[in-house]
């Protein structure tokens, strides 16, 4: 049986974290949303998803000090990370993608295809693993 690609959606906006799970599931992902960075801490280490789209800005940890402990985590270190973000300053996104290495950077409000796009580019438009391989 092929394991579907599990996507963890960090973030404190109950409406976002929604609709992203709706998307994502109806695309044959497995989505699993966390409310914040403490949930999603916890949430990482129970399920070690494929990718994690990670908010920025949330009350109860920031979306950098989980980035951080994600990959300084050897665990969890090799799960690629698109920060999600209404945060839209030039220099923000340049600082996550060139010096934090981040693996993509989308600004709130964002249009659906473009998370999308990025999500296909990190984990392909096939969401289930080894579907080329289990075809027969």
């Amino acid at each position: 049986m092929l394991k579907r690609k599990t996507v963890l959606c960090i973030d404190d906006d109950i409406e976002c974290l929604e609709l992203i799970e709706i998307a994502l599931n109806r695309r044959g992902f497995s989505c699993i949303s966390a409310s914040g960075g403490l949930a999603g801490l916890d949430k990482l280490h129970e399920f070690e998803p494929d990718l994690i789209l990670l908010d920025l800005m949330m009350p109860d940890l920031s979306g950098w000090r989980v980035y951080r402990r994600v990959k300084c985590d050897e665990k969890l270190s090799r799960i690629p990370v698109i920060i999600v973000t209404a945060k839209d300053d030039p220099a923000d996104k340049a600082m996550a993608l060139e010096m934090a290495r981040v693996d993509g950077y989308v600004t709130k409000p964002f249009k659906l295809s473009d998370l999308l796009e990025h999500v296909y580019t990190i984990l392909g438009r096939q969401p289930l693993e080894n579907a080329w391989t289990s075809a027969g």
